[in-house]
This record gives C-alpha cells, sequence and structure tokens, in this order.
C-alpha cells in the first residue's frame, strides 16, 4: 500500500528496486490505496487524503528510480535533495499496477496508464464490460515516465485437481469463505475485528452438486476455476474469451489444506498451462 503512513514512497522506491535486482528485472509492481477501515484505523489514515497521497507517490516513485538526485514538493511530501538508490534492472521502470476494486477504480487505472488489477465478480458480459472500460480509458494515456502499461489482470478462486469432485469439495467451500472474508472486510461499516463471523463448515451434498452443474454454464459466475483440468481449461477459455491478460490464481483460500494446495499447484501446472502454451 502506498500512501505514506503505510509506506514512505522512498522506501516502496527502494524495496522494489532491491526486488527487480534480486529477480533480475522481472518485477510487477502492484500499487493499492487501501479500502478497509481495518488498515485505516491501525494506520491513522485520513480517507480524504487516500487518493490524493496514492497519486502523489505514483508521480514521485518513477521519477526515483530514473533521476540521480530526486527532489520533490509537493501536497503531502517535500523532499529534499536525495539519492534514492539502488536502481531497479528494468527501465525506465517496472510495470506498474493499480488494485481496483471498484468500476470508477479501473477507468481510473486505465486513465493513469496502469495496468489493472481486479477481483473477480460477475459473469462474462460483465467482465467484458468493464474490460472495454479499461481499454477505452487507457487508450489515450502517457502512463509514468510515458510508459504505459495496458495489462487487465484479475484474480479467480482457485483448486484444480485429477478428483473433480474433491476438487469442487474443497475448492467451491475454499471460493465461498474467501468472497464472505474479503466482504466483510471491504464493505462493513464498522472496523472489523477478528475472529470474523464467515463460515468454514464444509458444503452439503446437495451445494457441491449445484456448484458443478452450473459452473460454466453461459451466463454463469466467472469467479472461479474450480474442478479437474478439463474443467479448468474452460473456465481459463472463458477468461481469454473476455479478454483478461493474465490470471492471479488464488490458492491458499484459508479453509484448503496446504498439502491440496500443492496439489493443485502442480497439477494446474502440469495439465492446464501446457494447454494455452
Amino acid at each position: 500500500m502506498t500512501p505514506g503512513r503505510y509506506n514512505h514512497p522512498i522506501r516502496v522506491a527502494e524495496r522494489i528496486a532491491v526486488l527487480d535486482i534480486l529477480s533480475e528485472g522481472r518485477v510487477d509492481w502492484g500499487s493499492g490505496k487501501s479500502s478497509t477501515l481495518v488498515e485505516q484505523g491501525a494506520f491513522e489514515i485520513d480517507r480524504a487524503d487516500l487518493d490524493g497521497q496514492w497519486r502523489e507517490a505514483l508521480a514521485m516513485i518513477p521519477r526515483m528510480w530514473r533521476d540521480e538526485m530526486f527532489e520533490w514538493q509537493g501536497t503531502y511530501y517535500h523532499v529534499p535533495p536525495t539519492a534514492v538508490i539502488p536502481k531497479p534492472v528494468q527501465q525506465p521502470h517496472p510495470p506498474i499496477f493499480a488494485a481496483c476494486s471498484r468500476p470508477e477504480t479501473v477507468e481510473l487505472a486505465g486513465a493513469l496508464g496502469l495496468g489493472s488489477l481486479n477481483f473477480t465478480a460477475g459473469n462474462d458480459d460483465h467482465l467484458k464490460a468493464k474490460i472495454a472500460s479499461y481499454r477505452a480509458a487507457i487508450a489515450s494515456a502517457r502512463g509514468a515516465a510515458g510508459v504505459v502499461n495496458n495489462r487487465f489482470c484479475c484474480t479467480p478462486t482457485t483448486l484444480v485437481l485429477d478428483d473433480d469432485r474433491r476438487a469442487c469439495e474443497y475448492g467451491f467451500r475454499g471460493a465461498r469463505f474467501f468472497r464472505e472474508a474479503l466482504a466483510t472486510y471491504f464493505f462493513s461499516r464498522e472496523r472489523v475485528v477478528q475472529p470474523i463471523d464467515v463460515s468454514r463448515a464444509p458444503l452439503t451434498e446437495a451445494q457441491i452438486a449445484k456448484a458443478m452443474a452450473e459452473r460454466n454454464r453461459p451466463g454463469s459466475p466467472l469467479t472461479s476455476i474450480v474442478g479437474d483440468p478439463a474443467a479448468a481449461i474452460e473456465t481459463v477459455s472463458r477468461f481469454q474469451a473476455a479478454g483478461v491478460d493474465e490470471l492471479i490464481m488464488v490458492m491458499d483460500l484459508g479453509t484448503v489444506p496446504h498439502e491440496i494446495v500443492e496439489q493443485s499447484l502442480r497439477t494446474f501446472a502440469h495439465k492446464v498451462v501446457p494447454h494455452f502454451s
């Protein structure tokens, strides 16, 4: 998170540059301003300043990477001449993304020339409309240092196993927990304190059968990649057809045992990825 009370822009620039060096130029930087009262309260953030601090930091950090001696006099930050080191490997800077939790933030990311990181919601048509608004906004963007990062990404909850029924048993339960936990934090009008009141109970046989029957039906929600490799390939193809550039799959869903997450990673890598390579 980029606003200064979370992480000062200089510290963000330093950390991303170090990671870019260690990864030999493979870092993507995802920036966000935080939308939950939990974070805002803990760090004593004034909500009225969030957007301004975030935008100013986004303008500052690429300059820190570019300029040998950085100086800034803005609304929220005042930095005397300072050598911000190290510099990243990627030039003019690593790709920049924005976390987008609302439709207007998607359009803002496009207007700023940033990649868009999105939670999954709705069906294929909903996603296509969201992507269309992003592409329209980014069409005339200049971006930081003149670089535009035209990449739309989303984060489906995912569990892929050879055993279709087993994948659905754990995957749809985990997806429910992840979805309801997010809603608890993002939509609550009060500051949430753990433990959160979200069901961790297994799905009933009827719930599992319904979820299995409805996935990948025309018009069905496009939010999860759950099932065997064949079902996963079908769902990923839907994301591809909608115009998504990148999937950031959420497999560690809170209620899924770690060994099953590991199985899912291996199964997806060996039996789904080759279909799209």
